[in-house]
Parts: C-alpha cells; sequence; structure tokens
C-alpha cells in the first residue's frame, strides 16, 4: 500500500530539519517529538514548558527532559534562565555528544538489531557490559556514524591490545573517523599499521586470543554476512 501526503487544506507548513529523520527518528521517544514539533511550529518565539506542556499534553518533567534531549543534538540553544525557556531552532550540529540513559539504551538495542549484535559480540569477549560502554557503543554508531564491522574490528583490536576502555575506544574512533577509515579494508590496514608500530617498539606481543588459545570470537566473514545485511537493511 503507498501513501501520499494531502496538503489540500492546509493553511500553512513549516520546515523540519531533516537531520531530525535521518539521525534521531529511532531514538527519540513520542513526547521528545511532539515537544519538537511545537517548538518548530512556533520558533523564535519565547515558549516556557508549561504552555508546551498544556499544548501537547505533555507533562512539564517530560517538557524539560525532551528540551534537554534536543538541546543535547544542538537543535535548541537556551538563551536565558527565566520562567520562560527562549528557543531558537538552529543547525543540527551538537557541540558534545548526546547522552543516552539506561533505558534510552535498552530501547535502542531492542529495536537496531545492529547494535543488539555488537553488544553481544562485546560481551562474548569481556562479560556483562557497563553503562559507560554501552553508551560508547551507541553513540559511536548512532551519533559518529561508524560502520559496525570497523567497530567491532577496533573493538578486538583493542581486546587484543589490552586497551579495552570506553574512553580509549572512543578516542580511537574519533581519530579513525576524522581521517576516512571507516570501511573493512581501511580498518584492516591501520590495525596492520598499528601492530607493526608496536611489534617496532615493544618487539612481538601476544594477543589475549595467542595467551588463551582460543580463537577470536569476532568473525569477520560471519560480519559481512549478518551484521553489515542488518545495518544496510535498518539504514534504508
Amino acid at each position: 500500500m503507498e501513501f501520499k501526503i494531502n496538503l489540500v487544506g492546509w493553511n500553512s507548513v513549516f520546515a523540519v530539519p531533516r537531520a531530525i529523520v535521518d539521525e534521531y527518528i529511532k531514538l527519540a521517544s513520542g513526547d521528545n517529538l511532539k515537544v519538537l514539533l511545537y517548538c518548530l511550529r512556533y520558533g523564535g518565539q519565547s515558549l516556557s514548558d508549561g504552555e508546551i506542556a498544556r499544548a501537547t499534553n505533555v507533562g512539564v518533567e517530560s517538557v524539560n527532559s525532551s528540551l534537554e534531549f534536543w538541546k543535547q543534538r544542538g537543535l535548541f540553544s537556551e538563551q536565558t534562565a527565566s520562567a520562560d525557556i527562549p528557543l531558537s531552532v538552529k543547525k543540527v550540529e551538537a557541540e558534545r555528544d548526546p547522552e543516552f540513559a539506561p533505558k534510552e539504551i535498552s530501547s535502542i538495542a531492542k529495536d537496531d538489531e545492529t547494535v543488539k549484535y555488537i553488544f553481544e559480540k562485546v560481551q562474548l569477549q569481556k562479560g556483562k557490559i557497563t553503562h559507560t560502554e554501552q553508551k560508547t557503543i551507541v553513540q559511536i554508531i548512532e551519533y559518529h556514524n561508524m560502520k559496525p564491522d570497523v567497530l567491532l574490528m577496533l573493538v578486538e583490536y583493542c581486546f587484543g591490545a589490552n586497551k579495552f576502555s570506553p574512553k580509549y575506544i572512543k578516542t580511537v574512533a574519533l581519530d579513525w573517523l576524522n581521517n576516512g577509515i571507516n570501511t573493512h579494508e581501511s580498518a584492516s590496514l591501520k590495525i596492520k599499521e598499528l601492530e607493526e608500530l608496536e611489534n617496532a617498539r615493544h618487539g612481538p606481543q601476544k594477543t589475549k586470543t595467542e595467551k588463551t588459545g582460543k580463537k577470536s570470537s569476532f568473525d569477520l566473514d560471519e560480519l559481512e554476512k549478518q551484521i553489515m545485511e542488518e545495518y544496510k537493511k535498518n539504514r534504508k
């Protein structure tokens, strides 16, 4: 069944930034979207949380949580600290990574098979994943748009080099992305380069896999068959 928007009888329209759909439609809750639409409709005006709550039938607490959600993603800027919340819509370009509450992460993992798959693979390596580790993975995949197979290759490298920590993984991930490393091939070359550099400094080091004699749980052939299919399907 096909659907077509019928604009006949609508007096006017207002703009919604494309990034809302392209980047955040899966992350935002229903309340987040209701509050956003109302604020976009009255963009540039001073709006109180009470006014937004009455107009959207969203509780004041949820209104403020929703405003914070969009502020963290760079859509709103708060201009003064008063009873009213003057909001101006600006280019969607967050100055810092968005935070994700445990419930948000659980919801993302439930709806996104790619994120769920990565969590399961990491858990095979280290056991239970902390909230900080989960948040880091979600930020890298959903916000910084690193391809999932590349992230898993990075995670495996960090495990093998005994450098697994959310801060280290995120630092390296951003460095790779800034240098255009976001494909299976480019990540393989980068890891080889890092390993050769490490060997030159300290001599050949045994990885965790070599020490235990166990095969790595990250089977890259399996990734090509499973996770990339899910990734492409979910991003259509």
